[in-house]
């Protein structure tokens, strides 16, 4: 199989050690979070991951927004 010549350097793990407790650590230092579940409609799914994509945000951002914006403090 030829490779065209094309090489890949992959470099060093990095030495950051993350341990169960740096993860909690961080987490904590953040404001408290609760999971929910939803089924969506696929293309529904479909249509919010595209939209976040384009703005380089995260789905949980722009869902709090909304979810915020609906039931303001």
């Amino acid at each position: 199989m030829a490779t065209g010549g094309k090489k890949v350097v992959i470099g060093a793990k990095p030495n950051v050690a993350r341990t169960p407790d740096n993860w909690v650590d961080d987490k904590a230092s953040s404001d408290p979070t609760k999971r929910l579940t939803l089924d969506i409609p696929v293309e529904l799914h479909r249509r919010i991951k595209a939209d976040c994509a384009v703005k380089d945000a995260s789905m949980v951002e722009e869902i709090t927004k909304l979810l915020e914006k609906r039931w303001p403090k």
